[in-house]
């Protein structure tokens, strides 16, 4: 987990809050949520919501901790519709910087490819 991905979130947790619990198992370890944990604490939150996996079995709680992030990957987007998403919070005038997308990813995005771009793919 890099610093910058620990900016991001505790900017998210600054601007929305704690919208997804942090997961623990039945020692108070945390399954999923390092990120968020390590992104509260640098903004000196002194609690945050907790869920527990005590259902689960410890084998079940590392595939659930690697499954947790590997499925995101998988997720992907739909360029057209994520630019009229952030085209729309744009003209909202809040920060497109709080959705972790870098100036450049959100250029392409709102701007179409560049010539570059073009010339890469063909």
């Amino acid at each position: 987990m890099s610093e910058t991905c620990v900016d991001d979130v505790a900017s998210s947790l600054h601007e929305f809050g704690w919208k997804q619990p942090l997961v623990l198992d039945r020692d108070n370890v945390i399954v999923v949520g390092h990120t968020r944990y390590k992104a509260a604490k640098k903004l000196g939150m002194k609690t945050a919501p907790c869920i527990y996996a005590d259902d689960l079995s410890p084998a079940q709680i590392k595939a659930y901790r690697l499954a947790d992030n590997k499925v995101g990957e998988k997720a992907g987007w739909d360029r057209q519709l994520l630019a009229v998403e952030l085209e729309s919070i744009r003209e909202e005038d809040l920060d497109l910087t709080i959705t972790g997308f870098s100036e450049e990813e959100m250029a392409g995005l709102l701007h179409g490819p560049s010539e570059e771009d073009i010339d890469a793919f063909f």
